[in-house]
Order: C-alpha cells, then sequence, then structure tokens
C-alpha cells in the first residue's frame, strides 16, 4: 500500500509542476520529477510481481518453519526463490534510490538558475 501510494504522490507532484509550467521551475525539475516517479513505479511493479511469491513463502513457512534449511530445494521452487531475490534487490535500490531523491540527499535540480516568475 505505501509504494502505491508514494507512486500515486510523485504523479501527483508531477502533474502540480507540469501545470505551474516548466519553464517557471529551477532547470532540471521536470527531469527529477520524471525519475522520481519512475524509481517509485519501478518498485510498484516489482510489490506487485513478487506478491504471489510472498504468499508461497509464508505458508511454506507455516507449513515447514526450516524449509530453507532442507537440501535440496525443488528445481522450481529455487528458481522462483532467485527470481523473487532479484527484483526485491531491484525494488530496494529504487525504493532507497527514490528516498534519497525525495529527501534532498541526491539533488538533480539546480536552484540557483531558477527562472524567476
Amino acid at each position: 500500500v505505501l509504494t502505491f501510494l508514494t507512486a500515486l504522490f510523485a504523479a501527483d507532484k508531477y502533474t502540480r509542476d507540469q501545470a505551474r509550467g516548466w519553464e517557471k521551475l529551477p532547470p532540471g525539475r521536470q527531469r527529477y520529477d520524471l525519475i522520481l516517479v519512475g524509481l517509485y513505479v519501478t518498485a510498484l511493479v516489482m510489490t506487485i510481481i513478487n506478491a504471489p511469491f510472498e504468499d508461497r513463502l509464508f505458508y511454506t513457512h507455516r507449513r515447514v518453519p526450516s524449509y530453507w534449511s532442507l537440501a535440496p530445494l525443488s528445481g522450481g521452487f529455487a528458481g522462483d526463490l532467485d527470481r523473487y531475490l532479484a527484483f526485491n534487490f531491484v525494488r530496494q535500490i529504487a525504493l532507497g534510490l527514490a528516498w534519497a531523491m525525495a529527501s534532498g540527499h541526491i539533488s538533480l535540480v539546480t536552484e540557483a538558475a531558477a527562472v524567476s516568475q
């Protein structure tokens, strides 16, 4: 739910900035907003893709709490687990970068060259 809301709020910020007119905003603001929306949407897509396997992991753990220590894991399950871990890594990187941008730790906008209204 939180990933959906952050993607929605980033898209809302983009549309509000677009309504103000890009020429009235600091240079680079459009690029900044697009990258932010892209990162949050990427995280949302990764979350949606991973949701069914997260359910599978939950119920597998409920049935066999030490399933991860059993060797070997079935081929299908091991492949799904590898894909889940890769998508989850992408999701975490996208959310981390988006957080850093939104909190001001990464800035792509040059405020000094802002165009006066």
